[in-house]
C-alpha cells in the first residue's frame, strides 16, 4: 500500500474519532446551517459545561473542521469551514 494511502487513512480515522464524540457531533450539527455561534451557545447545544465546550472546539479548530474568529474581547465565534459543511450534508 502506498504511503499516501496510509496517511489518508490515518487522517480519515482521526477525523472520524473527532466527529464520533456526541458533544462534538452536536456542536458541528448546530453550525451546519451556516450560522456562527459562541462557545457558550455551543456548550448549551452539546449539553456540556462551557470549559468542556471550549476544549472540544479547540480540538475541532486544530483539525481544521471549524474556523474561529473573535468578535469583541470575549466572544469567540465558531463557524463551519465550507468544504466540511459540504461533506456533512452529503
Amino acid at each position: 500500500m502506498p504511503s499516501s494511502s496510509v496517511l489518508s487513512t490515518a487522517a480519515l480515522a482521526k477525523t472520524a474519532a473527532l466527529i464520533g464524540d456526541p458533544a462534538r457531533a452536536n456542536m458541528l450539527g448546530a453550525l451546519m446551517d451556516g450560522r456562527a455561534l459562541t462557545a457558550g451557545e455551543l456548550a448549551a447545544v452539546a449539553g456540556v459545561a462551557p470549559p468542556t465546550a471550549s476544549g472540544q472546539l479547540a480540538r475541532l479548530v486544530a483539525a481544521r473542521l471549524l474556523a474561529q474568529e473573535r468578535q469583541a474581547a470575549t466572544a469567540i465565534i465558531a463557524s463551519p469551514r465550507p468544504p466540511w459543511r459540504r461533506c456533512w450534508k452529503a
